[in-house]
């Protein structure tokens, strides 16, 4: 009987081998690891979000970046025997996108914020002129309506004119804002209001210029008026404050 016969070994080990070769890593395949890198730029680049709560949030999508990266060459250079690339580029394509959306987003409230802080200083500029000339009622004129429902034209006018006919500092010469501009809210949201300085020079106060705190809102239709003028008409409130306990 043939199955009692004593088997016949081969005569072609390397063959055997090879045939062992072929399937000695298939099972070894399904336990390729994940890079931690390509895990964290994934959970990095998600929470690159954050950015659009504050534009310094944009450090984790730089980090989500070079995570990434590095991942993606860690993996590369592995032989198989890392895997991952799907969430590298996932972390690599959220971190460019949230902070590339929140950048730009960036730039164009810069611009817009330039270009309110130009017609503000213009304002203030053009108010001055008037007041200059002695031209009180277009100086008036560039009040908001709330400013002029405190302040009736007559006291505008009689405030400017004690002002300058004062002794210690005379007629005014010149008046201007100091370029710098403040706005709240942020551009782009309702109710928006703007806060700088007037620079006034007087013909009798030449030792230093006068700072005259001034606020302006901007009406629905777009354009900028005066709120208020600090020292000027709100003397009462500024010296209840003073006179509150610290």
């Amino acid at each position: 009987m043939s199955e009692l016969e004593p088997q016949m070994q081969s005569s072609d080990p390397i063959g055997a081998l090879h045939k062992m070769s072929m399937t000695a890593g298939v099972a070894t395949q399904d336990y390729v690891a994940i890079n931690s890198f390509a895990v964290t730029a994934a959970v990095l680049g998600l929470a690159t979000s954050l950015a659009f709560v504050g534009v310094f949030f944009l450090i984790i999508g730089l980090t989500a970046l070079i995570c990434g990266v590095w991942s993606l060459w860690k993996i590369h250079t592995s032989n198989g025997t890392q895997g991952g690339k799907g969430l590298a580029w996932l972390g690599i394509v959220l971190s460019v996108v949230f902070a590339g959306t929140v950048l730009a987003n960036h730039i164009r409230q810069q611009h817009a914020e330039s270009a309110e802080a130009q017609k503000v200083t213009q304002l203030v500029k053009q108010f001055g002129d008037f007041i200059v000339a002695g031209n009180h009622p277009a100086a008036y004129a560039l009040l908001d309506p709330e400013f002029k429902a405190r302040v009736t034209l007559d006291q505008f006018i009689q405030v400017w004119t004690n002002q300058q006919a004062a002794d210690r500092f005379g007629p005014l010469r010149e008046m201007y804002g100091n370029d710098c501009v403040q706005f709240s809210p942020p551009i782009g949201d309702g109710g928006l209001m703007a806060y700088t300085y007037g620079i006034l020079h007087f013909q009798n106060y030449r030792d230093r210029d006068r700072r005259l705190t001034m606020a302006f809102q901007k009406s629905p239709e777009g354009a900028w008026r005066v709120n208020q003028m600090v020292e000027l008409f709100e003397p009462r409130r500024r010296s209840q404050r003073a006179a509150q306990p610290q």
